[in-house]
């Protein structure tokens, strides 16, 4: 049998029955229809603009109304888009595996270490509860569903840019979120409810309080037992200290474990300046400054901006600079907020201002 699993539920979006639900799944007959009435209705539009869709041969069919029109994402995920509200679905099979994360097996959880023995221990837990994921986090020789079945969604949204998801055994162990809408919908997930670690980057300029909030309402919506370190970047330094006054406050508490700490870089500016030209670092990864070799770059760590050296004799604002015998690895410079600094490639000659 064919299911419609809902993805993204947009505010205001209703079942003839009621207010629906992420993940909420309906049996398909051919042709099938939503809903007693048949009809997935925005709560802004009259019944006869209300829109449905009709399954024919495994493929859906879309009866419109007014201003909607179904788009197909990727394989089995499709998007309904009814102005700027976007509905998203997949039609799968019966068996495939449900995206939500099963309550029950939060208690298990609570008793677990985070970490990658934490995950061994839980992907038995899994097991002996005979739930699907014990075995896909035991990358069993034949697991029953493919990686495309298991991410739904999380797959289109990694394509797009807006995560970046670190995998362990199988689960979702570290996110950066570049989205403001849909944020609830990485930790519903079933493959990253675990996540430890996640930083959230809000391109947006400089965004309000109640921005975010909003960011951290949706994020947290759902109960992430094992998140460490909740990393929220862009804040004006007064939006980043209010923010930690709120969360102090326990606003946040009952979604996250005990020990979650939130961080808010204070963001200010890094420029490379040389004889040609001034650059802006880059807030992730690295960047390469000059062209020599061995490469000098630079780059953000943990909040913090580190100027990396090759192993060379260099002279950092006029003093000279020498590694010590048998050191391993390259120097490291850490960089203070406003810092700018210049490199002569010949001499490996730093002035930092």
């Amino acid at each position: 049998m064919m299911v419609l699993d809902l993805l993204d539920v947009p505010a205001g979006l209703r079942l003839a029955s009621g207010r629906p639900a992420r993940f909420q799944r309906f049996p398909l007959d051919e042709p099938f229809s939503v809903g007693p009435a048949g009809l997935l209705r925005m709560a802004s539009l009259e019944p006869a603009q209300a829109w449905q869709v009709v399954l024919e041969r495994e493929t859906p069919r879309f009866i419109g109304g007014a201003g909607a029109r179904l788009r197909s994402v990727e394989g089995s995920i499709f998007r309904v888009e009814t102005g700027p509200d976007v509905t998203s679905f997949r039609v799968v099979s019966d068996d495939t595996p449900r995206l939500d994360w099963p309550k029950p097996l939060d208690g298990a959880i609570s008793v677990v270490a985070p970490g990658v023995a934490g995950l061994d221990v839980l992907a038995d837990l899994l097991m002996e509860r005979a739930h699907p994921l014990g075995e896909r986090m035991r990358d069993l020789p034949e697991p029953q569903w493919s990686d495309e079945a298991w991410m739904g969604d999380l797959r289109h949204l990694e394509w797009e840019g807006s995560y970046d998801l670190s995998w362990a055994r199988g689960v979702v162990t570290s996110a950066v979120v570049r989205t403001l809408q849909g944020l609830d919908r990485l930790s519903a997930h079933v493959l990253s409810h675990l996540v430890q670690r996640v930083e959230v980057i809000d391109w947006t300029s400089k965004p309000s309080l109640a921005t975010a909030s909003a960011i951290l309402d949706g994020l947290l919506e759902h109960r992430l037992p094992w998140l460490g370190t909740l990393t929220v970047h862009g804040l004006k330094h007064t939006v980043g200290d209010e923010l930690h006054r709120l969360w102090r406050k326990g606003r946040w508490a009952s979604q996250v474990t005990k020990g979650c700490v939130l961080e808010t870089p204070r963001p200010v500016p890094l420029f490379l300046r040389t004889a040609t030209r001034t650059d802006v670092v880059p807030e992730r990864g690295y960047m390469q400054v000059g062209d020599g070799s061995p490469l000098c770059f630079v780059r953000y760590n943990d909040s913090t901006v580190q100027l990396t050296v090759p192993r060379l004799n260099f002279t950092l604002n006029g003093v000279k600079r020498t590694p010590r015998v048998a050191a391993p690895g390259p120097w490291v410079v850490v960089l203070k907020p406003k810092d700018t600094f210049t490199i002569d490639e010949r001499t490996y000659t730093l002035d930092v201002a």
